[in-house]
């Protein structure tokens, strides 16, 4: 397949690190964009209870997590460009028929193509940092592309919000579009491909299984992939809700972009964080230490809510703020470690370890998310269980061999 820009031979780290923050942040801009719109888009289509709503989020992740296994495996046969291309198309695809979307059906179906879209994205660009970065270094990159990556959560809720002020909910689909051209072209038109010809891997279904067969039979890789999926998953319910417990709940939807934003600001402190401290502490320990501080802290909140504390607003937002930052300083870590026994396998490797995180988050964030019913202790009840669990798998796989 001939490229349809000639690009550049290397581009800058400034630039190198904006690029694949753009094309990262598609994912948190097709997310939280909408989250304002949610209860406009469930009256419109009709959805037939305020749970449901989730599925307008929940949808995105189903094709996320089945595109990865594709895309993985498709950017090792024909390069990360190209597979990155067919994604885009893919993506733009989702985005018109949610704006043509008259009906529920019609709206997930978007929604699906786009995460599926957006799958070789993000499964592309981790690939190409991968190509070109290995261990501390490669986890020192992804933190400063998440610390701008997570401006996007700070700032959409805020600007779809805006949109719905003066256009409908349809219009946030149409920035999409334009975003995601933008990123395509710029993409195209600079990044070199990062994958030698000589490296390509025929396309086949098999070879995800075989690369399937490697992550099980390697512990680190295997307990890091499910441990990111409990860690991802606490955050998809705390996404998935969100609208629904600030607005219905506490009373304060005119205040639910700033709200949203001010959390979210708090794992773009901690990407920044990691990545000044990461080389000096190593992966593992900061791994170790924040997930025993996010146990503590999740577990006493949980204590207080089950001895009669009634969480105000405020308090919620400390504390969804707090395990936000611990978020922020696991993600990239262990995104890391999980693919570090993985070698020359970028591609296929990330997108196994992308899929299956995110197949666990979608089932952890669908079954909490449906126990919520205007109270906040499932949602906290998650962030304790859930890191307990990826604790203890982390552990596990560092626990030398017999």
């Amino acid at each position: 397949m001939r490229p349809l820009f000639k690009p550049t031979k290397t581009l800058a780290t400034a630039e190198f690190i904006a690029l694949m923050a753009a094309a990262t942040a598609l994912v948190a801009l097709a997310i939280d964009t909408i989250l304002p719109a949610l209860d406009s888009i469930s009256k419109d289509l009709t959805f037939k209870s305020n749970n449901d709503i989730h599925l307008i989020i929940t949808s995105l992740f189903l094709g996320l997590g089945f595109g990865q296994f594709i895309f993985g495996a498709l950017s090792d046969a024909i390069g990360r460009k190209n597979s990155i291309h067919i994604g885009m198309m893919i993506f733009l695809l989702g985005c018109v028929l949610s704006i043509m979307a008259d009906g529920f059906t019609t709206m997930i179906i978007g929604r699906v193509l786009q995460g599926l879209g957006l799958a070789a994205s993000r499964i592309g660009t981790i690939a190409i940092i991968r190509d070109c970065y290995q261990g501390e270094q490669m986890s020192r990159i992804l933190s400063l592309i998440m610390m701008f990556f997570i401006l996007v959560p700070m700032l959409a809720p805020i600007f779809g919000q805006f949109l719905l002020w003066y256009f409908s909910w349809r219009s946030i689909f149409v920035v999409f579009i334009i975003f995601g051209l933008i990123t395509w072209l710029w993409l195209a038109s600079r990044q070199p491909e990062t994958l030698k010809p000589e490296h390509y891997r025929p396309f086949s279904f098999s070879s995800v299984g075989k690369t399937l067969l490697l992550i099980y039979h390697n512990r680190i890789s295997m307990t890091h992939t499910v441990a990111l999926g409990l860690i991802h998953g606490a955050l998809f319910v705390y996404i998935n809700t969100a609208q629904q417990v600030i607005q219905f709940q506490y009373q304060a939807g005119q205040h639910f972009a700033w709200i949203f934003g001010v959390a979210a600001f708090f794992i773009a402190i901690a990407h920044f964080i990691n990545a000044l401290i990461i080389e000096r502490f190593g992966l593992l320990r900061i791994t170790q230490i924040t997930l025993v501080a996010k146990i503590i802290i999740s577990t006493l909140f949980l204590l207080l809510i089950v001895l009669g504390l009634s969480p105000s607003l405020v308090h919620y937002v400390v504390f969804i703020s707090i395990n936000l930052f611990f978020v922020g300083l696991l993600m990239g870590n262990i995104t890391s470690i999980a693919m570090q026994p993985l070698g020359n396998m970028a591609g296929i490797g990330a997108s196994v370890v992308g899929g299956l995180s995110l197949c666990v988050s979608v089932v952890i964030a669908t079954f909490i998310s449906g126990l919520y019913n205007n109270n906040v202790t499932p949602i906290v009840a998650g962030f304790a269980i859930c890191s307990l669990l990826a604790l203890w798998l982390i552990q596990q796989g560092h626990r030398p061999s017999k």
